[in-house]
């Protein structure tokens, strides 16, 4: 099996729970999703890029054949950045404290979803990939997500919220279909 090496974005709160090490799991929405054409317990599902039905398992199993991250990858963070005037880099996830909009001179923070190998200071490797509707995450996962419960939230409720904020109300409430990737840190360039 060829390891290959691919990019991945993560937000700052999620890249902090990873330096933190705190965070050894992602879920991405699977795109595009598989349709459930049969409404009983254990649902049919059928996807656009198989001609025949599954259920639940068999989709969970096909979907994960079919992902883009396999065990063994090689995941190079991509995060909000900016290069500094001296030619070093600023991660915007270190600068928690900042306003969004701060700005100082010569520095402007760019989007993740330009971020050259080169600046990326975190390098993960899959373990484990497995597929799931999102409402099925279990406690364990959430917090291998990096999230606990605390004195005012659940680790579940603290993971929907988080989720939410990322992917949209509809992300959850629409129960898609994810890839749950487990991961280990390998280095911090």
């Amino acid at each position: 099996m060829r390891i290959r090496e691919l990019p991945i974005i993560f937000s700052g709160p999620m890249v902090q729970k990873i330096l933190a090490g705190e965070k050894t799991q992602t879920r991405r929405i699977i795109k595009p999703q598989p349709v459930q054409i049969n409404d009983d317990v254990d649902g049919t599902w059928q996807w656009v890029k198989t001609p025949q039905s599954f259920d639940d398992l068999t989709m969970a199993n096909h979907l994960v054949e079919h992902a883009r991250f396999r065990t063994g990858d090689i995941l190079w963070v991509k995060e909000a950045y900016a290069t500094h005037p001296n030619g070093g880099c600023l991660y915007r996830a270190d600068r928690g404290d900042l306003p969004p909009d701060w700005q100082a001179e010569g520095i402007r923070w760019r989007t993740p979803l330009f971020m050259p190998r080169r600046l990326s200071r975190l390098t993960l490797q899959v373990v484990r990939v497995s597929a799931h509707q999102i409402q099925r995450i279990t406690d364990q996962d959430t917090h291998a997500e990096g999230f606990w419960n605390d004195e005012n939230d659940t680790a579940r409720s603290q993971f929907v919220k988080a989720w939410c904020r990322l992917n949209g109300v509809e992300a959850w409430d629409g129960n898609p279909w994810v890839l749950a990737i487990e991961f280990k840190r390998l280095a911090i360039s």
